[in-house]
């Protein structure tokens, strides 16, 4: 798991124009690895952590799929609508509002 999955982390390649890779593996963890950080804290990019990591659980690959998930909505709208003043206001929208519809961000 990479854990902390954001356009800030995701390079375009120089030799195919057309692919791109996943940079800073800071976070990331092998499936069943235990971690490096400390028990309890949430770590990672607010806007862009699952629900559950915010909550506390362990990040699975679930995680990093909702990561990419916010990624393609920033893309496509050109902002990420989870993102708030704060990292504690943007870590209430993401648990109690979640990612809103398309139609609503973009209409």
């Amino acid at each position: 798991m990479h854990r902390d999955i954001k356009l800030e982390n995701v390079a375009l390649c120089a030799e195919d124009p057309h692919a791109v890779k996943l940079v800073d593996f800071g976070l990331a963890l092998a499936s069943g690895e235990a971690g490096v950080t400390d028990a309890g804290q949430v770590y990672g990019t607010p806007a862009y952590l699952a629900p559950e990591r915010i909550q506390g659980d362990p990040g699975t690959p679930a995680s990093d799929v909702y990561a990419v998930g916010v990624m393609l909505v920033e893309m496509l709208t050109g902002r990420n609508p989870l993102r708030r003043q704060s990292p504690l206001a943007t870590f209430a929208a993401v648990v109690e509002q979640g990612m809103p519809h398309l139609d609503e961000v973009m209409p």
